[in-house]
């Protein structure tokens, strides 16, 4: 019997542990610019998070600040939990990855949700949203573009709800 590996020896804290899974066919998607998403959760266009727009951050499960109203959705189980995923997160007709800064686990795990979307012809292709389906985005900069641009909130706000509707500054968790 194999011995479970742990700690820095598991593939989910080596470089190449997406080899693993196959790579997503849609690799091309509009980035959001922080600016825009901003406007969103001050509700500057109306739009309401989880309704109609949701971030979705597949950074580790162990970040220390989120986006307001992001879920976060570690990259490395993703693909394995899509599944379970799709039916929740097709219900929202914007959806907004983001990881780090480079994106590229935000671009690999978009893909992977698009490819499931299009094999049920619920994915938004182009620049237009389409009654029904999903049009999906990758946050430009990733999150620490975001930090950099709108800060965080201090570490006292840990464990609170938001109370302060359009404050764009990064959750402590």
């Amino acid at each position: 019997m194999a011995t479970p590996l742990k700690g820095d020896a598991h593939p989910i804290n080596q470089n190449g542990w997406p080899d693993a899974y196959p790579a997503p066919s849609t690799t091309n998607f509009d980035q959001l610019e922080p600016s825009v998403l901003a406007s969103w959760l001050q509700e500057a266009e109306g739009k309401v998070p989880g309704v109609d727009y949701l971030v979705v951050d597949v950074r580790r499960a162990d970040c220390e600040y989120l986006i307001p109203g992001a879920i976060n959705l570690p990259a490395h189980s993703f693909y394995q939990a899509l599944p379970s995923l799709l039916p929740l997160l097709s219900r929202v007709p914007i959806l907004i990855f983001h990881c780090g800064n480079k994106n590229t686990r935000g671009f690999r795990c978009a893909g992977w949700l698009a490819d499931e979307l299009k094999a049920s012809d619920r994915y938004a292709e182009g620049n237009q949203q389409q009654d029904g389906k999903v049009k999906i985005y990758v946050l430009k900069g990733g999150y620490n573009g975001w930090e950099k641009e709108y800060g965080v909130q201090d570490i006292e706000t840990r464990g609170r709800r938001q109370s302060e509707k359009g404050d764009v500054k990064a959750v402590p968790l």
